[in-house]
């Protein structure tokens, strides 16, 4: 795959302070987070900063690196030593950005100078409204975590507005029981989040679905939140909207992207734990066994560009481009790609599946699609977008 943006997944803290009982990090199989430092030392920062200059300097396709810092919970990292791996980052890399993912509970106005200072974009994880977030959402004495995630919150989005630092957004999973009309809008109206990124569970073909609830009802949340944001004016980004309406902004066909939906084709991710070894995106822990027959080298024994050029990488490209049998003769093949990799999984087919999400993605698709045509989008143009041909 060629790209020209490496984001470093980098998991600074191997611990949380949230015990959320969906946790694919800490309750999805994989016990190995056990057997690395709770939390990054700045030398494994430092080594891991040579890695990627030396990478990047061999690799002339990489134009800048994103750093995102992530856990567990990164900012169980004292604040100093996240300054000093910011700046150990900014020497070492000309051009880097950096990103953060926290529940927000630790934020405090020592973090908020941080983020300032290094122009840190935070996306903080709330699940909705105080019942629906504290539902799953929970500290580890098992109380909820709502007040204390919306006192980060609004200490984010006041930093945000005082000291000119990027406005936090939020990332929610989705629960196939709650009301998305009600969570949309407390997230944007209520709390004022204009960056709104909602989560499907974390599942595969051999796991199901949660609560055995089929997944038309994940359509059919997906088309609230889709109508949620139309009678709120449209002005939120919403990763899912975002995905699919960027396809019909591209009125020369040839220029559509192919792939998985929305993922962009030249951002390349690794992920860099605590110790500096090194790993392929989280997500594919649903895969866990598959996941875990892949090597884990460390910074210290491999370079970039010996990581990038391992077989996993070839074969993560050749499962996004490769649509799944099931999915050759469907409409929505060109948008959809036969949904996220991690959703397509099974230990019999391997990635050779559509999304566990199939149902409700077509729904979802349908819903929009019919949106935009009732409102003046040409029918041809939209039939060219989706199937990826002339209509005559």
């Amino acid at each position: 795959m060629k790209f020209d943006t490496l984001q470093v997944i980098l998991k600074v803290a191997e611990r949380c302070n949230l015990s959320c009982t969906y946790c694919y990090y800490f309750y999805a199989g994989d016990e190995s987070y056990q057997g690395r430092p709770p939390v990054m030392k700045e030398s494994t920062a430092s080594e891991i900063a040579t890695f990627l200059r030396e990478g990047v300097a061999r690799m002339s396709n990489i134009d800048r690196v994103l750093i995102a810092f992530h856990g567990g919970e990164p900012t169980l990292l004292k604040v100093e030593r996240f300054r000093e791996f910011c700046r150990i980052f900014r020497e070492a890399l000309p051009k880097v950005g950096f990103q953060m993912q926290t529940n927000g509970v630790l934020i405090d106005d020592a973090w908020i100078a941080a983020i300032k200072e290094f122009d840190v974009n935070v996306g903080v994880s709330i699940d909705g409204p105080e019942a629906e977030n504290d539902k799953f959402r929970i500290m580890n004495d098992g109380s909820g975590s709502y007040r204390a995630v919306i006192d980060g919150l609004r200490r984010l989005q006041r930093g945000s507005s005082e000291q000119g630092f990027v406005e936090p957004g939020t990332i929610s999973v989705v629960n196939p029981t709650y009301d998305y009309r009600r969570i949309f809008n407390h997230l944007h109206l209520d709390l004022g989040v204009n960056a709104v990124s909602f989560l499907l569970p974390d599942c595969q073909h051999d796991t199901g679905l949660p609560l055995g609830i089929p997944a038309l009802r994940y359509g059919e949340i997906l088309c609230d939140i889709f109508d949620a944001w139309v009678e709120s004016g449209g002005k939120a980004q919403v990763r899912q909207i975002d995905r699919f309406l960027s396809y019909f902004q591209k009125m020369d066909v040839a220029t559509i992207p192919v792939g998985k939906s929305g993922k962009s084709r030249r951002t390349q991710v690794i992920v860099i734990q605590s110790d500096g070894d090194l790993a392929i995106d989280d997500t594919y822990m649903l895969a866990l066994d598959w996941r875990q027959s892949q090597a884990t080298p460390n910074v210290a024994s491999t370079s970039l560009d010996e990581h990038l050029a391992r077989p996993v990488f070839a074969d993560i490209d050749r499962f996004y481009a490769t649509t799944p049998k099931q999915c050759e003769s469907c409409c929505w093949n060109r948008v959809c790609g036969g949904g996220d990799l991690e959703n397509r999984y099974s230990r019999e087919n391997g990635f050779d599946n559509p999304s566990v999400f199939c149902d409700g993605l077509k729904k979802f698709y349908a819903h929009v699609t019919k949106h935009l045509i009732t409102n003046g989008y040409p029918e041809q143009e939209a039939m060219k977008v989706i199937l990826g041909e002339e209509v005559a």
